[in-house]
């Protein structure tokens, strides 16, 4: 069984590496936000509210990247190993660095505290 979930493939998550770094560049430099991104690989449930376009997830991998998030620096990102694993070049990220996460549990993170402006 590969880590990520059934779908999850290296160009999805080095492109979800990728963004996160443009969004968290854009954010500081044009707005001065210095936002929090945290990042997993793994199975959710999706469920329509209403109708249209509003979406929830549950799972998990929810949980998982809440927890990234969380961790993360501000102005910076966090990506759990199921991320870092899949990633086709992981260059910038530090770590493992442990962190704590529900019921006593523990998994290793792998951060980019300062990304590339």
């Amino acid at each position: 069984s590969g880590q990520g979930g059934p779908g999850a493939d290296r160009r999805a998550a080095s492109a979800a590496l990728r963004a996160s770094r443009e969004m968290l560049r854009i954010a500081q430099s044009e707005f001065g936000w210095e936002l929090r991104i945290g990042l997993h690989a793994g199975d959710v449930t999706w469920y329509v509210l209403e109708e249209g376009f509003s979406f929830e997830g549950t799972g998990k991998g929810i949980d998982l990247a809440a927890r990234m998030e969380k961790a993360a620096e501000d102005g910076g990102l966090c990506v759990s190993q199921a991320v870092y694993d899949l990633v086709e070049d992981p260059a910038g990220l530090e770590g493992p660095k442990i962190v704590a996460i529900k019921h006593g549990d523990e998994v290793p993170t792998w951060t980019d505290p300062l990304p590339e402006a």
